[in-house]
This record gives structure tokens, sequence and C-alpha cells, in this order.
């Protein structure tokens, strides 16, 4: 399949795309679709005040006083409809994967996970709550664009993980499982030397002090750093290698105020985690006596120094201010700013470049331009050089061939050589939709899931690689 050439989410592969980007953001939060009637693309659970889908729950309706939307229970059976319904609202609805419409996305995304939930459930390896389930898919629906949290996860079991209640694990101490989501508190389960190789075995989770560079999972709330399970660290912790603060995460942006999360081991002195340092003291790499320091600065300053070598703590600045591919504001761009050793040299932040301009990407083009050969111009027509989407004129895509074609969705013809199916598969010149998991494949290219089994079918390796 061709894929949608985009900057902001290039696709994996074909299948990979469905089984890892399609699961990501959004069933987290259990299902839901943001507003609207119901569909009937897949049979999946409705919209704000929607009506069923073919084979789906009706939709959540709105509270008594037109607000929160009340939560409706959703049996197990109706997950796998509800699962990619409601996902692919929120990627035709909050980001774009390049789908035509979210029957086209529904046609396309498989249900990672929810086979194997299902019958794990039947044997009463974890337990599930269809109206945790329903409570968690009225959440998304307050806020269907913000609510996950993790991009490429692989495992509905993950996901429901996300929902507090909605699944109830029952195996205890050496009893088998296909996921850590069954083992009880204080257990995880081990799934041979890839993690994927089923059933696995519960096995204690590894303590503060536990050595984990070998494997295993220290316990929730700790982390594995330096080999050995500890708390997450914190200024004035001690470290011995410049792996040994990791920082918190952060959503600062270079802009303050924003709480300064970052952490470098200073190896060299007091073999202590510290903070990231102020506007204009030393960072990067930086050796005395022998001793290599990572310095890291403030996360609201970028740090000037190019691969390997030393800098100095900087303020994310305006047009004409130096950087180095970061350390620009919002709506600015470096050109320049690349090289290693003492050659390299600062670049300049600029406003994005016109026709004719010097640029790296279409992203610091102006709109309505493209940058091809390191040169902002215009779109590019059919058949014409494309590294991304957003190269190509309306109606086009970037394909495989890094040429602009036409784009064509399931049902519709690619018989002719100015046209390539988005999203979908040529098959006797007509755009298809990928198989899903459990049904006849020729080649892993024929699946949502990028493989196919010897005995011709799709498979779905998101919980078991066997």
């Amino acid at each position: 399949m061709p894929p949608r050439r985009t900057e902001r989410t290039k696709p994996p592969s074909a299948g990979t795309t469905v089984m890892a980007a399609m699961i990501a953001l959004s069933l987290a939060a259990g299902c839901g679709k943001a507003t609207g009637a119901g569909t009937d693309a897949g049979g999946g659970i409705g919209g704000t005040g929607g009506a069923a889908g073919a084979g789906g729950a009706a939709g959540t309706g709105g509270g008594p006083d037109g607000g929160q939307p009340t939560a409706q229970p959703i049996p197990l059976g109706q997950l796998c409809a509800a699962y990619t319904t409601d996902i692919c609202a929120y990627f035709t609805q909050c980001v774009d994967l390049g789908y035509k419409d979210i029957n086209h996305c529904v046609g396309e995304t498989d249900c990672p996970g929810v086979a194997t939930l299902v019958s794990e459930v039947a044997a009463g390896a974890v337990g599930y709550d269809a109206a945790k389930a329903g409570a968690c898919h009225a959440r998304f629906l307050a806020d269907p664009c913000h609510f996950g949290r993790s991009l490429y996860t692989l495992s509905v079991f993950e996901l429901l993980a996300e929902c507090p209640g909605t699944l109830t694990p029952t195996r205890g101490a050496a009893e088998p499982c296909v996921d850590t989501r069954e083992c009880l508190s204080g257990f995880n389960c081990r799934k041979g030397p890839n993690g994927l190789i089923c059933p696995g075995t519960c096995i204690p989770d590894l303590k503060v002090g536990d050595v984990c560079s070998a494997g295993g999972r220290c316990q929730p709330g700790t982390w594995c750093v330096e080999g050995t399970c500890r708390p997450p660290p914190q200024a004035g912790d001690a470290c011995a290698t410049a792996n040994g603060c990791p920082p918190a995460p952060s959503s600062c942006s270079g802009t303050l105020p924003c709480a300064n999360t970052n952490l470098w081991c200073d190896v060299g002195g007091t073999g202590k985690c510290q903070k990231g340092v102020g506007l204009g003291a030393p960072c990067g790499t930086v050796s005395s006596n022998g001793v290599t320091t990572n310095i890291a600065c403030d996360n609201a300053l970028w740090c000037d120094a190019f691969l390997n070598e030393s800098g100095t703590c900087r303020a994310f600045g305006g047009a004409g201010s130096t950087c180095n591919g970061i350390g620009c504001l919002p709506g600015l761009h470096c050109e320049g700013g690349f090289g290693v050793g003492p050659t390299a040299t600062l670049g300049t932040c600029v406003p994005l470049s016109g026709n004719g301009g010097v640029c790296r990407s279409t992203y610091e083009c102006q709109s309505g331009l493209a940058c091809r050969d390191e040169t902002c111009g215009a779109l590019a027509g059919v058949n014409e050089h494309c590294g991304f989407d957003i190269d190509c004129q309306a109606g086009l895509f970037c394909s495989e061939n890094l040429v602009c074609l036409a784009a064509r969705y399931p049902g519709e013809s690619c018989a002719d050589p100015v046209s390539g199916c988005v999203r979908s598969l040529c098959r006797a010149g007509t755009c298809v939709n990928h198989a899903k998991a459990g049904q006849s494949c020729g080649a892993d290219t024929d699946c949502a899931s990028a493989s196919c089994s010897t005995s011709g079918t799709c498979n779905d390796f998101s919980v078991c690689a066997n």
C-alpha cells in the first residue's frame, strides 16, 4: 500500500499503521465517538445522542442538564465494533492519518488483542466490567481529542488498563497469563525472551534495590536506573553514569513559566543528580580530568552545543537569534546551524521562507509552497518528486516511490498509472481494504497487521507472537 507520507505522522508500514497508530491515542479511553449521529460504518458505538450502528450499541445520550453524557455499558461482544468505530472517530476528527472518511478507516482497522481478551475472559483469566467500559467511553466523549496518552500502544489490554476497574486480574504467582493485566497486584506477566511468547507466567515485580539489568519489571512507581530498581531520580540522588538521572516527563516547550524537570549526572564532580543548569551556564559534553559529563539545561532553555561538543544554555529566541536546529520561538525556523566538530556554526532564526527561499522541510515554507530540493516552490503535481503528502497539490498524495499520485480509496479505480490507493490495496484495478486478523491472505502486505501466517490467514501479534 502506498503510505501516506506526512511529516507529522510518518506511517511505519501498511499494517503497522493500523495495528499501532490506529490503536494509539484513543481507546486508552475506552471507546468514543465525539459528536453527531451514530454510524453504520462498523457497528460501533454511536455518537452523542446517536443511534446504534449496525450490530452496535446506541450512543450515550446527554446528561439531564445537557452536560456530561450518561454512561451505558459496553458488552464484551460489542467491544470490537466500538473499538474500531470510536478510534476512527478520533482519527478522522482530531488528527489526520489520510483516511477518506470514518467508513474507510473502520474498513482498514483491525481489533488487535480483542479476540484474545474475549477468550481469556471466558477462561477466567481476567474479568471485564461492561459498566466500567461504558463509563470510560463517556469520559472519552467529554474530550475525545485530548483523552489518550499512549501513541503506538499495541494491545487492547494496555489500552483498557488506562480505565481502572475495566479489567480485573485473577492470576497469581506462577499461574499462566498472556498479559500483565491478568496478574494480581505485585506481579507481572513474563512471556519469553521477546515478551510475546504465550503463555507466560505471573512473576513478582522487582522491588527497590533489586537488579533489573537482566530484565523483569520494577514495581509501579519505580524505575530501572543504572541496572537497579529505584524511585524516580531526584536532584541530589547518587548516580554513577551519564544515564543515571533520566528526567521526569515534561510538557515544557521553551516558554516560561516551566518546571525544571531536566536532570543530569555530575559524574566528574559530586556524583549526584543535578537540575538542568541556567541561562549562560556551560552545557553539552564537557570533559574534565579525563571524565566526560553531559550537562543538561533547564528545560525552558536550549543548549547551543553540537554533537559531542560543549556549549552554553540560551533562551529560545525571535527572528535573528542564533540556533542549531532548535532554539527558535514558534513560527520561526532555524536556517543553517548544522555540522560536527570545530567547523560547525550556529544558524539564524528566520520566518517561514517564501518562493525560492531555503528550507529543509515544507513546514519551513509559507502556506501553499513545498520544500523541494531544499528550496520552497510550487506544490508538486502528478508524477513529480515529493517527500511527504504536504508537498503535493490538492487531491494528490506522496507515494512510496516518492512521486505525487491521485489519491484513490476503497471502491475507486486504481487502474491508471497516475493513481494510487491510500491506506488500501490495488486489486484487479480497484482499491480494496486490507484483510483483518483471521481473514485469508497471500502475503504480509495483504494484512492490516502486516503479517500473513503460513496457513494463509492474517496474524494478530499484538498480545502473543505465537
